[in-house]
Parts: structure tokens; C-alpha cells; sequence
């Protein structure tokens, strides 16, 4: 997957639907990644991140994955922009629309 292009449509992502975080990589874990967003951006604060983790006990190659997850925090009306914008910039979203599930994405 090319990350410069993911990072430029996470980018897109976070202007339009007016989030406030956007986030091309993770910290350690989950939990340690939802805390620091939390203490920077307050806990009701809306937003995605890609979970892909470069350092700390779940970290990867890039090149390792073919697919990635986004966690998230948004609302409907984000998540349809988040879904569109994914699918503009050739990334192939699935998603239930359940809240507690990740976002999973791939490339054309």
C-alpha cells in the first residue's frame, strides 16, 4: 500500500470532516494510543487513526501488510465522509457501520 498516498487522504479525511485528530500511524497499542489522543484532545474529541504501529509491542514493517485498520471515533455523517474520501483516493473501505468495529482498508 502506498503510504505517502494514504497519509495525503488521511490528510483529506481529517479537513472535510472536520475531526479533530487524523492520525497515518499508532503508538504501542490501541489503549496507549486512545489515552494519548485523549490527554491531547479531550475525551468526547472525534477522530481516526490508522493502527499501524511503529513502535512499542505491536509494531510492524509497512511493506508486512496488504490491508490496514482505521480506529475511530466520528459520527455518522463522518463516517460517510471517511468512507467516501477512502474510496476517492482508490482505497477499498469495509466497513458494517458498527461503531465498535475498525474501518479495514485496502488498495485498488
Amino acid at each position: 500500500m502506498d503510504r505517502k498516498k494514504l497519509l495525503r487522504t488521511v490528510v483529506a479525511i481529517k479537513k472535510e470532516a472536520k475531526l479533530d485528530f487524523a492520525l497515518g500511524e499508532a503508538h504501542c497499542c490501541q489503549t496507549c494510543t486512545w489515552a494519548e489522543i485523549e490527554s491531547k484532545h479531550g475525551k468526547d474529541c472525534k477522530g481516526i487513526f490508522l493502527k499501524w504501529f511503529r513502535t512499542g509491542m505491536n509494531a510492524s514493517k509497512w511493506n508486512s501488510h496488504k490491508e490496514f485498520y482505521i480506529g475511530h471515533n466520528i459520527t455518522k455523517a463522518q463516517a460517510e465522509i471517511v468512507i467516501r474520501i477512502l474510496k476517492e483516493n482508490g482505497f477499498n473501505p469495509e466497513w458494517s457501520g458498527d461503531e465498535a468495529e475498525c474501518i479495514k482498508i485496502s488498495e485498488d
